[in-house]
């Protein structure tokens, strides 16, 4: 980042798939274009209230919305990986405590997105990001051991 701290910087891409370069005007095309922008800055900001809300002040560092290669991205802090079999069943009750916590703001983490490559450490503590991946309901709807059983069973799987 700008004061020169590791950090992860995740892009929203535009689908260009979903829309044919080629066809309307020059000026359909770029107007198409500015919604798109448009859609994935909405959704920056929507994962970026996310991590104000979810960590707020305990990571110590801000997470922002910028433009980079005329593109919208997040700006979020940098974790490690946790690989180790031994490493993850250790992490499994911090997870789990993010989790609940989730829970009782009413957020779940979609269950197709509970895997290991969301979870990380920062300065000792384990994290789950990729926070674009909650979704706002009411706490009834959530099963917590559930994903923990998913990430559980990744571990017992890898044997």
């Amino acid at each position: 980042n700008a004061s020169g701290r590791a950090c992860a910087v995740k892009f929203f891409l535009i689908d260009y798939n979903t829309h044919h370069r080629q066809t309307g005007t020059k000026e359909e095309r770029q107007a198409w274009r500015e919604a798109e922008m448009a859609d994935k800055l909405a959704d920056a900001e929507k994962e970026k209230q996310f991590w104000n809300r979810v960590y707020g002040d305990e990571l110590k560092i801000q997470v922002c919305v910028i433009k980079l290669n005329n593109l919208w991205c997040l700006m979020m802090p940098y974790f490690d990986q946790v690989l180790d079999d031994g490493e993850r069943e250790h992490c499994l009750k911090h997870v789990e405590s993010h989790l609940t916590r989730f829970k009782g703001m009413n957020l779940r983490y979609n269950m197709n997105d509970v895997q290991w490559r969301h979870v990380g450490v920062r300065n000792g503590c384990v994290y789950i990001f990729d926070l674009g991946s909650l979704d706002e309901c009411h706490a009834s709807e959530i099963n917590v051991d559930a994903q923990v059983e998913k990430l559980r069973r990744e571990i017992q799987n890898r044997d």
